[in-house]
């Protein structure tokens, strides 16, 4: 069950890391992706796959699918668009690097690899759409490298200013 949640925290704080750095290249066209402030993100799974998991594993991952995992973030204006390595992946995060995003007409798209201390490497895609307050996009990850071998997670996560800092 550790594995799962910490797992399942990494994937939704690297989302609104996510859509952190999707600010427009150029802010005069377009408002940014997301204003400073408190935001929530909400990330349910729908496929969990694990090859080779123990039965009991599986059945807590089922279990998990459906589940919503929440977490709240502080977006400070000097966070727009240069989040660092714990706001990406958590704080069993290091050397997060997007090997794409972009940000155009409300539409968003981002990868993502974090090394997570003790589970591998998480590899997340993230598509979808938002506005300077709220996203929704759907999300594939994938882990690598586990002692308990590779997983997939696909789901989805929305998220929206709840507030001030």
């Amino acid at each position: 069950m550790k594995l799962s949640r910490q797992t399942a925290l990494a994937v939704a704080i690297a989302c609104g890391a996510i859509a952190m750095v999707s600010a427009p290249l150029d802010a005069a066209e377009e408002p940014s992706m997301m204003q400073p402030g408190k935001w929530q993100s909400t990330t349910t799974f729908s496929k969990i796959d694990m090859p080779g998991m123990p039965p009991q594993v599986a059945g807590m991952m089922k279990k998990m699918m459906g589940r919503q995992q929440s977490v709240s973030y502080c977006v400070k204006p000097e966070d727009i668009g240069r989040p660092g390595p714990d706001a990406m992946g958590g704080k069993n995060a290091k050397d997060c690097k997007y090997e794409d995003w972009s940000y155009n007409g409300g539409r968003m798209r981002a990868t993502i690899v974090c090394k997570v201390k003790g589970q591998g490497t998480m590899r997340m895609k993230m598509a979808g759409s938002g506005s300077p307050t709220a996203y929704n996009a759907d999300v594939d990850t994938t882990i690598t490298g586990s002692k308990m071998g590779p997983m997939h997670m696909v789901g989805k996560v929305s998220a929206k200013r709840i507030g001030s800092c």
